[in-house]
Order: structure tokens, then C-alpha cells, then sequence
């Protein structure tokens, strides 16, 4: 497996929008929700597939800290990703452990950035009820 280069949260302006989602999804290994929301502009939005949207640094923040309780330092597999203007779609796959379970979330994410390279929007794409049923069979006792 490639190494994974170490996040910095700021943004070069001569760095690709490519480079720029690479890093933050590798920012993930590490779950620190203030770098990682660091690579949002100020009013920016994360759609959250169906649970629920974040506005602005903070909310943002907020999210990933919830999310890194629940999911910490997944693993986060680029399957494709396209670049078209100022946005980006990937999709990839995250390896997740629940108690000491692993499963795979299959995702697609559309990023939108600004001038400054900063994150305007990411709207995550998954299937929550799959999750939820790997997350209740982990959970439940064995019969």
C-alpha cells in the first residue's frame, strides 16, 4: 500500500483539485477533525449522505469529530476520481471497524471548491441502511 503523504490543511494555490481531495480523504487515517475541516471555506456545506447537512467550519468540525466516535481512522480506498472545472467526483470504498468488526462502505463524493481551493461543498453519497446493518450485527450478541 502507497504511503500517505501527511495532511496540511493549507492550500497552495498552485496545487490540483485532485491533490487537494487526495490529501483530505488520506486526512481521514487520522480522523482530526480540525485539520480536516481546515480544507473547508468558511460557509462551506458537507451533505452528509441522508443524514443530515453542515454549514459553516464549525458544524463541520462538529460532524467529523461525531464521525471519528463512530468510525476512527478508516481506511479510504480511491477507486476513480474526475476533475471537470472547480469540481471533483470520487468514489471510493472505506474500510471501517466497528469493535474489533471490519466491513467495507462503498461512497461517492462531489466536492466543489472555490477560488482559493477551499471546499465550498461536499456532498457524500452512501447507502446508510447497509451501514446500519453491519453496525447492528456487530453489535448484537451472538446467539
Amino acid at each position: 500500500m502507497t504511503k500517505v503523504p501527511p495532511v496540511r490543511s493549507e492550500v497552495e494555490v498552485s496545487e490540483t483539485l485532485e491533490s487537494v481531495v487526495r490529501r483530505f480523504l488520506a486526512g481521514w487515517e487520522t480522523a482530526n477533525s480540525d485539520e480536516l475541516a481546515a480544507f473547508f471555506a468558511e460557509d462551506g456545506v458537507f451533505t452528509d449522505g441522508p443524514s443530515g447537512e453542515y454549514h459553516g467550519v464549525q458544524a463541520i468540525r462538529d460532524r467529523f469529530q461525531y464521525l471519528a466516535t463512530i468510525f476512527p481512522a478508516p481506511g479510504i480506498h480511491i477507486k476513480a476520481l474526475v476533475v471537470n472545472g472547480n469540481c471533483v467526483i470520487a468514489e471510493r470504498v472505506d474500510a471501517v471497524e466497528v469493535q474489533g468488526h471490519s466491513f467495507e462502505i462503498p461512497a461517492a463524493a462531489v466536492f466543489e471548491f472555490d477560488d482559493e481551493r477551499r471546499i465550498k461543498g461536499w456532498r457524500d453519497y452512501y447507502d446508510l441502511h447497509s451501514i446500519m446493518e453491519h453496525v447492528t450485527a456487530t453489535l448484537s450478541p451472538a446467539d
